[in-house]
């Protein structure tokens, strides 16, 4: 990422990998990260970090597809959170059959965004209490 946008390197461990849009000579351009398709039991949570800093932060959202209804933002930020990872956890109906990141870079080069340490849980629902 260039300077003064985008982070110094990965959530995990400040070494590894991550991935980001870069904005350089792609301003005002959607990037997309979409997942194959899937069937879920249940409700699922989808959990990730994420770095949006720079001084012209575009928006970066999360969205759910179903068959039926198409798709629908689930989570949105828009504009600098500063030079640091923050987490953020999205609640997948069991509806859910696609997921994708899209990554709107902003007016300038300073507006690198980044994901990191995706990771996706679904768990039994909690036992009736007993009667």
């Amino acid at each position: 990422s260039s300077y003064d946008t985008g982070p110094s390197g990965d959530h995990t461990t400040g070494s590894g990998y991550y991935l980001y849009t870069e904005a350089t000579s792609r301003l005002n351009k959607l990037h997309r990260l979409e997942s194959p398709l899937f069937l879920l039991q249940q409700d699922a949570t989808l959990s990730f970090f994420y770095h949006m800093y720079g001084s012209d932060m575009g928006t970066l959202s999360f969205e759910a597809n179903n068959n039926e209804a198409g798709w629908s933002t689930l989570w949105s930020r828009t504009g600098n959170q500063g030079n640091s990872w923050l987490d953020a956890a999205v609640i997948l109906p069991a509806s859910t059959t696609r997921v994708r990141f899209s990554g709107l870079t902003g007016s300038s080069y300073m507006s690198d965004m980044a994901l990191d340490d995706v990771s996706f849980s679904q768990f039994a629902p909690p036992s009736p209490p007993p009667s």
